[in-house]
């Protein structure tokens, strides 16, 4: 998303509070006609240039333990269904099926390009041959408050986010074992260790 009122370019990881953020700018539009949705900063800098060397950047990003339980429970209400109409007999992946699948490259929907796109290492989205191309980091977990901070730089009145999407689960360390953590943290590496996540999925 860019907006040149407050003069940013955001860079929409799903699942990680962004629809929140585009609805403050967006609030009637629908949620596939905001420009760019899940462009990457790479994108962006090619799409919009002299605005990328002027205007503040920022994402946000989510410890991926819980990111990709957000992301099964999502695609399983929506995706797999949705595409199971068009392909024949209904996806229901269990949750060691998908991690598997995303572990090791392997598509878990149609299109496949897209699955594979969807679950590709958070930081990919935010790097320019290599280096970190945005100006602040936020985090899911504490999604507010680094909005907060947002907005104070960018001259955005402050307001609370709503909070759209959310999935009814139980905490996202409940779903793993030794196996799908030792999958995760090996798909995720460069993830845990930029933005400081624990490679143990944590209790409730």
């Amino acid at each position: 998303m860019i907006n040149h009122e407050y003069r940013f370019i955001f860079v929409h990881i799903n699942k990680t509070g962004g629809t929140s953020i585009e609805r403050v700018f967006c609030a009637n539009d629908a949620e596939l006609d905001i420009p760019e949705k899940h462009a990457t900063i790479r994108r962006f800098s090619k799409l919009h240039p002299k605005e990328f060397q002027s205007y503040f950047k920022f994402s946000f990003v989510r410890n991926p333990f819980d990111w990709l339980v957000s992301r099964y429970f999502w695609s399983k209400d929506l995706i797999f269904k949705c595409y199971s109409k068009v392909t024949g007999p209904q996806i229901d992946y269990s949750f060691e099926e998908f991690i598997d699948r995303v572990a090791n490259d392997r598509p878990w929907c149609e299109p496949a390009a897209w699955s594979l796109t969807a679950v590709r290492p958070q930081l990919d989205r935010l790097t320019i041959d290599g280096k970190l191309a945005v100006d602040f980091v936020g985090k899911y977990e504490q999604l507010q408050t680094d909005f907060d901070k947002i907005c104070e730089q960018c001259q955005i009145p402050k307001v609370i986010l709503p909070h759209y999407f959310k999935t009814k689960r139980e905490h996202y360390g409940s779903y793993y074992t030794g196996e799908l953590i030792e999958k995760v943290v090996t798909k995720y590496a460069c993830d845990f260790d930029t933005f400081g996540y624990d490679k143990t999925p944590q209790s409730k």
